[in-house]
């Protein structure tokens, strides 16, 4: 993240911005490229870049910043220090807290806008398509640069907030929907990953991974969550159960030691028909979600 600075090098005047980008020359290419539509971006930088030229501006970079606060601050504290503001320079605002975005009102309407569905496919559209025309390295490059911006302790705690206020503000049918889709949508990502894993092993490990997956399932479904005076904890296992998942793990593994309790417990030896043709085995029962 990064505190950098424009200067015209005709009018010598400047214009101070930050980016939450890994790197720079990203941000300074949408300054470049900004001037061509008149309803973005700061309209004073951009009459100047049309009038003048890109190349007759000078980039200076100020700071680099760690966080997501440290770098509001540090712009607003650089656009006083250095003298940016209209009329001497071309920052309008004096600080990302009184942009447009943050006033409350407007991030209201904005809410209010994107719970309706034409709005966010317009927004999926344009993501897509721009996605589309990028390389497979742009492309990789542009989800680690989200992935990090998602990830920040500041991003973190925002995102928690949001939830939670969400959560308080809907009716128990929209949160009972709400808490459906999220487990469906759990649940789809993690078949997902359970088939790409499945597509690079043999059907022998493929079947044995499976019932490692659906035993320990089972075995976390049957130990009941129970208050204590430290909290929910997981209820303690019945002797006899524990004597029988170790046994039967050994029976998979052909480990004889008991001693320890194993990281996965099958409830099932990895026997059956199939062919490597047959792909039948890579997708668990129904039959057996009814039972634990």
């Amino acid at each position: 993240m990064w505190i950098y600075k424009l200067v015209n090098k005709a009018t010598g005047k400047a214009y101070i911005g930050q980016t939450r980008r890994a790197k720079l020359r990203e941000r300074l290419s949408g300054h470049k490229n900004a001037h061509r539509r008149t309803e973005e971006g700061c309209r004073l930088l951009n009459n100047s870049i049309r009038k003048h030229g890109w190349d007759a501006f000078r980039v200076v970079v100020l700071a680099k910043c760690g966080s997501l606060s440290e770098l509001d601050a540090t712009e607003t504290a650089m656009i006083a220090s250095h003298g940016t503001m209209y009329p001497n320079g071309y920052n309008i605002l004096d600080g990302p807290a009184n942009a447009p975005g943050g006033n409350p009102m407007v991030m209201a309407k904005r809410a209010a806008t994107m719970k309706h569905p034409e709005p966010r496919a317009k927004i999926a559209a344009g993501v897509r398509a721009a996605r589309a025309n990028r390389s497979e390295e742009k492309k990789a490059e542009w989800i680690e640069n989200v992935r990090q911006a998602q990830t920040t302790p500041e991003m973190l705690v925002h995102r928690a907030m949001k939830q939670t206020q969400a959560r308080a503000e809907k009716t128990p049918e929209e949160l009972a929907e709400w808490n459906r889709k999220a487990s469906q949508g759990m649940k789809d990502r993690a078949e997902r990953e359970r088939q790409e894993k499945l597509k690079g092993m043999t059907e022998e490990e493929g079947k044995r991974w499976i019932a490692k997956l659906e035993s320990t399932r089972k075995w976390r479904a049957s130990r009941k969550k129970v208050k204590g005076e430290k909290g929910w904890k997981r209820a303690p296992l019945a002797s006899s159960a524990s004597e029988n998942d170790t046994r039967e793990y050994a029976s998979v593994t052909g480990s004889s030691s008991g001693a320890s309790f194993p990281k996965f417990l099958p409830s099932a030896t990895c026997s059956g028909e199939g062919t490597s043709e047959d792909r039948s085995w890579m997708i668990p029962s129904d039959s057996e979600d009814s039972e634990g």
